[in-house]
């Protein structure tokens, strides 16, 4: 029984590894009409547009026909969230370390203690404001969309 596992595992795996092949002009079928697309031809700029059809010879994206042995890369744009949900993730990923480290930093005032004298959670709230600041910031800086290699020329 293991072994009928591991070989169904082992034959999965494979076909998934060769179904991602980014060298396979085959692979432009699973864009769909009207997917916003980058396509990179030689000596041109990339252009970005709306895919609209595809032949075993060329390809057609913002009514650019581009012959097969010309195009270098197609890329498929996706929409990752937005920016405004990147912010809230990282602010609350920020929070939350900032939150541990002030709090571990944070003392319990003794009798013989100097000074002004703050609480683990005063501190905790203190570095987690700080630190929800820094994660929105650096979760407005993420790209709000990411991008999926459909073909590659090799």
């Amino acid at each position: 029984m293991d072994s009928f596992l591991l070989v169904a595992l082992s034959l999965s795996l494979a076909g998934a590894l060769t179904a991602q092949n980014p060298s396979d002009w085959n692979n432009i079928a699973r864009i769909k009409q009207g997917d916003k697309v980058t396509l990179s031809v030689t000596n041109r700029r990339p252009i970005t547009g709306a895919f609209q059809a595809w032949t075993p010879d060329q390809v057609t994206i913002a009514n650019v026909n581009a012959h097969k042995p010309d195009v270098v890369k197609i890329e498929l744009l996706r929409s990752g969230g937005g920016r405004a949900k990147h912010a809230a993730i990282g602010a609350l990923i920020g929070f939350g370390a900032g939150f541990g480290i002030g709090a571990a930093a944070g003392s319990n005032c003794g009798a013989r203690s100097f000074g002004p004298c703050f609480s683990r959670g005063e501190v905790g709230g203190v570095a987690g404001a700080g630190g929800a600041v820094v994660g929105a910031l650096v979760g407005i800086a993420l790209p709000s969309h990411h991008r999926e290699i459909i073909y590659l020329a090799e």
